[in-house]
């Protein structure tokens, strides 16, 4: 057989080997290619694409996963979807078998993957679905490699950081989160699973994708479904890492952040922090190991994270984040420390200075009608057409000031007896607990009227009633507005001609239609004219509400009395960024150092060090803060008081801080951000136009937000943030949280009175490069 001239080609081992029932040559080459002549010409890489093997009897079953759902194993591979594929061959003698299996155990162990992981789940965290993720993605792939996983479930916040900073690392050869660099392949891995998180899909991920790709690839898995917030913490801080070769987090971001956390509490953190750590995303947000395979090249999906893992290959990444404590805590790709009386480690960092958006609407369909028999189902009924008096009062959106004429906040209820509304009693059980409502002033906004009679009122926030009702077409999900339907005064014909029209939503382009978009509502209803001893039903999506004397089935009790009935919008900032109703801003400042090219950011400042040392009750106590200082990471050791340091000053919308591009799966926050360049990329907004920043809001799926005047976009290698509090409310001050997790609460805020991690109190952040390392397909 003619021999080829590059090395790298020459045969470790070549022989004829019966596939599909054929005789046929194969071929395993120095290089890791398997190249077979079964019809036609076709290879298959090993690094790339061989999980392990699998010697049946007299055959050996290759365990691969290639690119889409072909029957063909081709040797050039297109950044698609995964799949799981066997390829099978039976050597033709004993001797053949026993080379072929010693051949390639030798080539896949010298690729140095890990066969022992630790891996972290959080069942809690973003869409509860990394349990999920784990059994159906995850765990599948680890048993594919042959992977050991050692899997805990973390079941509190910090649980992961607790476990990380005593795990016995020698045990393990990486450690993962359902979310390390390892130069080679890992054979040991420690898998936590979060069965809580996300979608609670990360058990199944596991199963369904992560194991099969680790049996195939030989890594011996070690699983760990997390249980409670902080569970990864705690079992990472215990673990016997010398068991494993990295650690497993099937989960989202929040595991990643336990897990390192609770390495760099360990007396062993400078080793610890050492041990390689995958995420294979099961979260909400997934902004880590999405920023991981975007970079190069590939979809955020539980397959291209585990082979990521298994390939070993590593991008070593952590940041150092301190305040003028000196106290550290870790990212990926980077360490954080921020210690303000308490130390707290952030893995996937997205930093988030107060932005607050009032007024938020829920998911489902709020629709009002008082007349029943005006459906779909019920045509036939419009001959006997009833119509009600009342009215309608409601704050109008912009460009629908015009509708309706002037009037003042209708804020009293008639207080008249109706015996299917519930009692005072039973009403008063409802008002001691549970969501109050939203903190608007009412009183104080533009009213506006429209008066009866109806035949039928509306309301929606979302464009379908049903499947093939298009009640409300230019309804939004999260605008902050509610779409009101108004119909009066129809005749009958029209009116059946105008129901047809609910089909494709031409109703409402209907002379006898007013259609409008309001912050808030008030009805108040009336009786039938033609008999007004009778009164009419209110529903939402066919719930009833309220029965009015004379109504069908009137002598049972509804949830509220046939009244006056008032509606507004409570949007909140997670749910509705689209739409910004009561913009607030914070005094403070931000001080940095910048990075080269940015020099001109800014004004000329000195370091600021000192807090403020301002008492708050939200902070830990002095006892508390001091219980992590004794051992583990100190932080980088850098003067920071002789840096070139420059300010930035309030008042601020937001401020971000970022080391990857992506903050979620579709949030695109730092376009330019690298992994292990160095530096954080920082983003200010300020002084913003509400309608520009809905606009600016839009940009964060591409990144273009950063391209808005009203933005502030740089590269740091050291950061001060001073919080304040909001401008327009000096008594009220800001939350300041990484990826979801609060960090400190200031005065006035949603749950002040809980203890959080630090004080809202000068922050400080340093850059520590090179510190921790990832598993990546880089």
């Amino acid at each position: 057989m003619e021999q080829p001239e590059n090395p790298a080609e020459q045969p470790i081992v070549s022989d004829r080997v019966i596939i599909n029932g054929s005789e046929t040559p194969l071929t395993l080459t120095a290089d890791g290619k398997l190249r077979m002549r079964e019809r036609g010409q076709r290879c298959l890489t090993v690094e790339k694409e061989v999980l392990g093997f699998l010697t049946e009897g007299s055959k050996i079953r290759i365990r691969a996963v290639v690119q889409g759902g072909g029957a063909g194993i081709c040797c050039v591979a297109s950044k698609g979807a995964l799949a799981r594929k066997d390829f099978v061959f039976q050597p033709l003698s004993n001797d053949s078998l026993n080379l072929w299996s010693q051949k390639l155990r030798q080539y896949i162990d010298s690729l140095g993957r890990p066969k022992r992981l630790f891996v972290f789940v959080n069942p809690f965290g973003g869409k509860k679905s990394a349990s999920k993720i784990f059994v159906d993605h995850v765990k599948p792939l680890f048993d594919d490699a042959d992977i050991h996983i050692t899997l805990h479930e973390t079941q509190y916040q910090l649980h992961a950081k607790e476990v990380a900073s005593s795990l016995d690392l020698s045990k393990y050869d990486g450690i993962v989160c359902v979310s390390g660099d390892g130069k080679g392949r890992p054979k040991r891995l420690f898998v936590f699973v979060n069965p809580f998180g996300g979608k609670k899909s990360a058990s199944k991920i596991f199963v369904d994708h992560v194991k099969p790709l680790f049996d195939d690839a030989d890594i011996h898995i070690t699983l760990h479904e997390t249980q409670y917030q902080l569970h990864a913490k705690e079992v990472a801080s215990s673990l016997d890492l010398s068991k494993y070769d990295g650690i497993v987090c099937v989960s989202g971001d929040g595991i990643l952040v336990e897990v390192i956390n609770g390495l760099l509490e360990r007396e062993d953190w400078e080793a610890a922090i050492k041990m390689p750590i995958g995420v294979v995303p099961a979260g909400t947000g997934n902004g880590m190991v999405k920023s991981l395979l975007d970079s190069a090249g590939y979809p955020c999906t539980a397959p291209n994270a585990v082979l990521t893992i298994i390939r070993g290959t590593g991008n070593g990444m952590v940041k150092s984040l301190l305040d003028s404590a000196g106290y550290p805590c870790t990212a990926p790709n980077a360490v954080l420390t921020i210690i303000r009386g308490y130390k707290w480690c952030l893995p996937v960092f997205q930093f988030t200075f107060p932005f607050a958006i009032i007024l938020m609407i829920g998911k489902n369909e709020l629709l009002f009608e008082f007349l029943a028999e005006c459906r779909l189902e019920g045509l036939q009924r419009i001959l006997h057409l009833r119509q009600y008096n009342g009215c309608v009062s409601f704050v109008p959106a912009p460009g629908f000031e015009t509708y309706g004429e002037p009037t003042s906040y209708p804020n009293k209820s008639t207080g008249k007896p109706d015996s299917c509304s519930p009692s005072e009693e039973e009403s008063i059980k409802v008002r001691h607990h549970g969501y109050q409502g939203p903190n608007i002033d009412l009183e104080n906004l533009e009213w506006r009227t429209i008066s009866g009679p109806f035949v039928s009122v509306w309301l929606h926030n979302v464009p379908w009633g049903s499947e093939g009702t298009l009640a409300a077409p230019d309804a939004k999900f999260s605008d902050g507005y509610l779409d009101l339907i108004v119909m009066r005064d129809c005749p009958q014909l029209a009116l059946m001609s105008l129901m047809t029209g609910l089909n494709d939503g031409s109703h409402v382009k209907s002379p006898h239609v007013t259609y409008l978009k309001v912050k808030a509502f008030v009805l108040e209803p009336g009786p039938q004219t033609k008999e007004p001893t009778k009164e009419g039903i209110i529903d939402s999506d066919g719930e009833v509400l309220a029965r009015g004397k004379g109504t069908y089935k009137c002598d049972q009790k509804a949830p509220m009395a046939y009244d006056k009935l008032q509606i507004a919008v409570h949007q909140e900032p997670q749910r509705g960024l689209q739409r910004i109703l009561h913009l607030r801003q914070y005094n403070g400042c931000v001080s940095f150092v910048p990075a080269p090219g940015f020099e001109t950011y800014g004004e000329p400042t000195s370091y600021p060090n000192k807090s403020t040392g301002k008492p708050d009750s939200c902070s830990p106590s002095e006892e508390e803060s001091i219980k992590v200082r004794h051992h583990g990471y100190q932080g980088p050791n850098i003067d920071l008081e002789n840096l070139e340091w420059r300010t930035i000053s309030g008042p601020f919308v937001s401020v971000w801080l970022h080391n990857v591009p992506w903050g979620s799966e579709g949030t695109l926050a730092a376009p330019d951000a690298k992994f292990s360049d160095g530096y954080l990329d920082l983003i200010v907004m300020r002084d913003c136009p509400q309608l520009a920043l809905m606009s600016l809001m839009t940009g964060l799926n591409d990144g273009s937000h950063v391209k808005s005047p009203h933005v502030t976009y740089l590269k740091v290698k050291a950061f001060v943030l001073e919080p304040g509090p909001q401008t327009k409310e000096p008594t009220k001050e800001g939350i300041i949280d990484s990826d979801g997790e609060v960090l400190a609460r200031g005065k006035g805020t949603y749950k002040c009175d809980q203890k959080a991690p630090m004080a809202y109190d000068k922050l400080q952040i340093a850059v520590h490069q090179g510190l921790a390392t990832l598993f990546s397909p880089l």
